[in-house]
Parts: structure tokens; sequence; C-alpha cells
């Protein structure tokens, strides 16, 4: 798969998110954002076209907690 700028974009967007320090912190690295980029846009079992919005980021949350076991960090929270 060719990255485009738009998939360059969608990455980043997702880091923010969910790489260290993000919006909701999962702790991922670029590297697994990426993986799991290409996961959800690879999976045929998709249904809903590719726009780089928070319904596919939310797709690539999913996949951070499928294969990686990746959950939000909670800060200053007991367990």
């Amino acid at each position: 798969m060719k990255l485009t700028p738009e998939i360059a974009q969608f990455l980043d967007y997702c880091y923010d998110w969910y790489g260290h320090g993000g919006v909701y912190d999962h702790g991922a690295t670029s590297l697994q954002i990426a993986n799991c980029v290409l996961t959800h846009l690879n999976n045929p079992d998709r249904e809903a076209e590719f726009h780089g919005d928070s319904l596919d980021r939310e797709h690539v949350r999913e996949w951070l907690s499928k294969i990686y076991g990746l959950e939000e960090i909670r800060k200053g929270v007991a367990a």
C-alpha cells in the first residue's frame, strides 16, 4: 500500500490520540499505530470507505486493543 498524504496525516492524527501523551494515551508507538492502520485499511470486513475521520480512528483503537492489548493509561487513578 502506498503512503499517501491522506494516510500520513491519519497516522499523525491517530498518534495524537493514542500515542504517548495523546488525548487518550494508550502508550502506542508509531509502529504499532501504523500496523493497526494497515490492518484496518486491509480488513475485508470493513463496512465503510476510509475517510480518515473519527470512525476510522476508533477502529484503529480497537485494533490496538485486539493486537497489542493496549488500553487507555489513566494517570493518577488508583487501580
